[in-house]
């Protein structure tokens, strides 16, 4: 995967660039990252985020850290009847006076490998309308 700097203007997909955005959770091996737990409610919302995929893209990426070779989606599962393929789009979150851009895969960063978002990007996570509002498709409507 490409590696940006957490907090580093977004440039990755140009179609994609927008004024006032900035990544986080672009990582990849060799690249040290912080480490932390965060709480339920932050992870139960971040996956919202991801399962509402933006900037998609034909092919996908795969975890650098789970030691797979193999180029296959990773899939996780949500509920009973339902799973997600993360690795093939971004997501956005609003916060204040900015807008976060993050690979699907934070998901699974934070989750599995303890990947610790910088706080400013958390708190967006837990006080952004969610996906399905209107408020948030008003917002990144060009995107989907």
């Amino acid at each position: 995967m490409t590696y940006y700097l957490d907090m580093s203007p977004y440039t990755y997909i140009e179609e994609c660039i927008r004024p006032n955005t900035f990544n986080v959770g672009w990582l990849s091996r060799g690249y040290d990252f912080e480490r932390g737990k965060s709480s339920e409610q932050f992870y139960q919302r971040l996956l919202e985020f991801c399962a509402f995929p933006i900037c998609k893209t034909r092919g996908w990426h795969v975890c650098e850290f789970c030691g797979s070779e193999q180029a296959v989606p990773l899939n996780i599962t949500i509920n009973a009847q339902s799973s997600l393929i993360l690795g093939s789009a971004e997501m956005r979150v609003s916060g204040d006076y900015k807008v976060f851009a993050s690979p699907d895969l934070i998901y699974h960063y934070v989750t599995v490998h303890e990947y610790l978002p910088p706080k400013e990007f958390i708190n967006a996570i837990l006080e952004s309308p969610l996906p399905t509002t209107k408020e948030y498709m008003k917002k990144f409507q060009d995107l989907v």
